[in-house]
């Protein structure tokens, strides 16, 4: 073969292989982006499901305390109570959020659709709670189931979307998924103590029986 065409051919196996590795190169980054991009999501789809299980969490530990049943209008009162208590744990969350999904928007789209609004839960109660008359018992338990159904309707939609995200991160990041929603959801230690504390003040507070008269 003349040397003239061998070099030719290495110019061009050349030009290909630099070509290959380019291209492989820029596939690793894009990869790498969009996995980022999806981390950040999961990252907030499991905040979002940590809000969202929060209430019914703290109202479950406080009743478990409690022997008896909760009349509808104290249990309202105590939602509020921990609604403005828990406000500034959402703060934040709906921008990064929406900024999340946006930037995943341009590489899944129809994944990005999927996600829109799935935080919106958590600050709609916030909002329209005031608007129930708390002294209405009828109206307070009518809130009460509403907000437990919608509540727990919502859950399964967002685990859903968290597996979904996290196997496209990759097998790593969803096995670690799946860990984190197996386990058994707990209020923060801090919350706990706060719990034991008001049981502990609403129980002294209480009025002592005033004993019977004797005849």
């Amino acid at each position: 073969m003349e040397p003239s065409l061998l070099a030719v051919l290495g110019t061009l196996v050349g030009a290909i292989v630099g070509f290959g590795l380019n291209e492989a190169s820029y596939l690793v980054r894009a990869r790498r982006e969009e996995r980022h991009l999806l981390g950040r999501v999961l990252n907030e789809l499991l905040e979002i499901r940590n809000q969202t299980k929060m209430m019914p969490t703290l109202m479950e530990a406080l009743k478990s305390r409690i022997p008896a049943a909760l009349p509808p209008a104290t249990d309202f009162a105590l939602r509020q109570m921990f609604r403005n208590m828990f406000s500034g744990l959402m703060q934040g969350i709906q921008e990064r959020y929406d900024q999340a999904v946006s930037e995943v928007s341009g590489a899944f789209p129809v994944l990005a659709y999927e996600l829109r609004a799935k935080d919106i839960l958590v600050p709609l109660l916030r909002q329209l709670a005031p608007l129930v008359p708390a002294t209405d018992a009828t109206a307070a338990d009518f809130w009460i189931k509403l907000e437990e159904e919608l509540t727990r309707s919502t859950l399964p939609i967002l685990e859903d979307l968290i597996r979904r995200v996290a196997s496209m991160c990759g097998r790593t990041i969803r096995k670690e998924t799946d860990a984190v929603l197996t386990r058994q959801f707990e209020i923060p230690k801090s919350t706990e103590k706060f719990l034991s504390q008001f049981i502990s003040e609403v129980a002294k507070a209480k009025p002592a029986e005033t004993p019977p008269t004797k005849g």
